[in-house]
């Protein structure tokens, strides 16, 4: 969830909501909702647009979060991301100038945005 300060918070239960660990930040300055999806049983990443515009992205490990990684370009609303294959995420966005481009390119010179679709492998 975005807090007041913009930045992305978490609670987590490992009980079926019977209790919960407590609210605490994993930081960043968002301007779009979050969005998660998971790309392995223990792994997963957010993305959100941040203050730049840019999409950004946060990995859990299964012991620890990640800093943050601009994944770049400008894009526009919230991201969408769903498990592709072992080790991957498709993310989907519109870029600013609100032109789909191929799967996992930056479409060259005077693009504005990140495609429409891009594979992010997990971290290593």
């Amino acid at each position: 969830m975005g807090g007041a300060d913009s930045a992305l918070w978490q609670n987590t239960t490992t009980n079926s909501g019977t209790s919960w660990s407590g609210w605490h930040t994993l930081g960043g300055i968002l301007s779009s909702g979050p969005e998660v999806s998971s790309f392995s049983a223990t792994n997963m990443s957010v993305f959100v647009r941040g203050a730049d515009s840019a999409l950004w992205q946060k990995t859990w490990s299964g012991s620890a979060w990640s800093v943050w990684h601009s994944v770049g370009g400008v894009i526009i609303g919230d991201p969408m991301a769903v498990p592709a294959s072992a080790g991957t995420v498709a993310v989907f966005v519109l870029g600013a100038d609100t032109a789909p481009g191929p799967p996992h390119s930056n479409a060259g010179a005077g693009a504005t945005g990140p495609p429409a679709a891009c594979a992010v492998p997990s971290p290593a």
